[in-house]
C-alpha cells in the first residue's frame, strides 16, 4: 500500500471487522427490523453480538438516491406546471 500504511484508517483491512456479515444475517436482521420486539429473539440482542456498518452505509446510500430521484421528479414537474401556465 506504499506511504498509508501508517495511517491505520486508510487500510481496508481496519474496516474488515465492521463489515464481517452474511447474507444469512443480513436476511435475519431485515426480518427482525420490521418486528423489533417479541419473538423468539429481538433486534437489539442480535446486532449486539456482531455489530456491522453494512446496513447503515446502504440504509444512507438508498435515502441519497431517493431523495435526489424526489427531487429531479420534483423539478420536471414543477417546470411542466410553469410551462403550462405560461403557454
Amino acid at each position: 500500500m506504499g506511504k498509508f500504511t501508517s495511517v491505520r484508517w486508510l487500510n481496508p483491512e481496519f474496516y474488515q471487522p465492521y463489515f464481517n456479515v452474511s447474507t444469512a444475517d443480513i436476511i435475519e436482521r431485515v426480518k427482525l427490523s420490521i418486528k423489533p420486539i417479541g419473538g423468539s429473539s429481538d433486534f437489539l440482542s442480535t446486532v449486539k453480538d456482531n455489530p456491522d456498518l453494512y446496513g447503515p452505509f446502504w440504509i444512507l446510500t438508498t435515502w441519497t438516491v431517493l431523495l435526489s430521484i424526489c427531487v429531479i421528479i420534483w423539478d420536471y414537474l414543477n417546470v411542466t406546471i410553469i410551462v403550462s401556465f405560461v403557454i
